[in-house]
């Protein structure tokens, strides 16, 4: 019988892993390691204490060039967007889906890194307010965001 495992096993050792890769990985579960986990404080609770910086992030910096609008959802619901254009004339649109899993994050959360996006590839960045689970379950983010 034919190999059925398409992926060569050794390509997911730690050997294969990057130094500067692993010294991120690393650093990253340090500085998470006794954080308080999300869902054993609540999504709500883990969000809040984003927005104000607890933890070991800084709280979010907002764009003043960022602007936001609301477009309606295939549900009837609102959608807020955050715009953030380029310095330039645009050159296009750059769909923009925050992380945190369709349970965390927010469009606003990264609007520093968003102004780069803009402004290195000419285009307008829209970062849809998707709706979050717990509250809202699978599929309306990706619905919003669709």
């Amino acid at each position: 019988m034919a190999d059925t495992h398409p992926f060569d096993a050794a390509l997911f050792a730690d050997a294969a892993i990057d130094a500067e890769t692993a010294k991120l990985n690393a650093d990253m579960i340090a500085l998470l390691t006794g954080q308080p986990e999300w869902w054993v404080t609540g999504p709500e609770t883990f969000r809040a204490m984003r927005r104000r910086g607890d933890g070991p992030f800084p709280a979010p910096v907002m764009s003043p060039r960022a602007r936001t609008i609301a477009i309606t959802g295939k549900d009837g619901n609102q959608i807020p967007l955050r715009v953030i254009a380029p310095n330039a004339p645009p050159r296009g649109v750059y769909l923009h889906l925050h992380g945190g899993g369709w349970v965390l994050g927010g469009a606003d959360m990264q609007d520093p890194m968003l102004e780069r996006i803009a402004d290195n590839t000419g285009q307008v960045v829209v970062s849809p307010e998707y709706r979050l689970a717990p509250e809202h379950p699978y599929p309306a983010g990706p619905d919003d965001c669709e």
